[in-house]
């Protein structure tokens, strides 16, 4: 099983949710999406880095800081562990820079494939896939992560996701801002 898990800061741009995490040597945060999917290992470092953001970009929008837990299935053996479980989510391309979360499908909102089995999160409000309609999550997200391998012609695994907002992430933003 593959953990990855720290902190990450959340902006909300016109209903999409975009996670950011740890930087390179030129911008302190990145994507998660563009950075292999790696979170900060730091509290501090997430908020230092949404307060960058929200200067460096004129946000105004308040990002919130997160606890952040990716578990990746690598065998099938692992992938057994979370047919019991929730909050799952495809990884798609999941050994490169620009790994996909694809969570479910939200009416209304943007989707992947055209019988609308996923939607990738920062489009569905963060949304990954549960229990629904009789079907469990483990069922839903199997069977969403071969339509998405079949269609995309790309490899994926199956992860169970773990995002808590922080409540005091207004808090620690402002005392940051006040210190420096």
């Amino acid at each position: 099983m593959k953990n990855l898990e720290g902190f990450v800061f959340i902006v909300n741009e016109q209903e999409r949710y975009y996670l950011f995490g740890k930087g390179n040597e030129t911008q302190s945060y990145l994507n998660i999406e563009s950075n292999g999917l790696a979170s900060f290992s730091e509290l501090d470092d997430a908020v230092r880095s949404a307060h960058e953001f929200d200067i460096e970009r004129d946000f105004n929008g308040n990002p919130l800081i997160a606890d952040y837990k990716l578990s990746m299935a690598e065998t099938q053996e692992e992938l057994g562990r979370f047919e019991e479980e929730s909050d799952l989510v495809i990884v798609m391309d999941w050994k490169s820079k620009d790994a996909k979360l694809i969570g479910d499908y939200v009416e209304g909102r943007m989707h992947v494939t055209a019988d609308r089995i996923g939607c990738p999160l920062c489009y569905n409000g963060i949304m990954p896939f549960n229990s629904k309609g009789g079907r469990s999550a483990f069922d839903r997200v199997n069977r969403a992560a071969s339509e998405v391998a079949r269609q995309g012609h790309i490899p994926v695994v199956i992860a169970q996701f773990y995002l808590r907002i922080r409540e005091d992430s207004y808090g620690l933003l402002s005392a940051y801002s006040r210190e420096h």
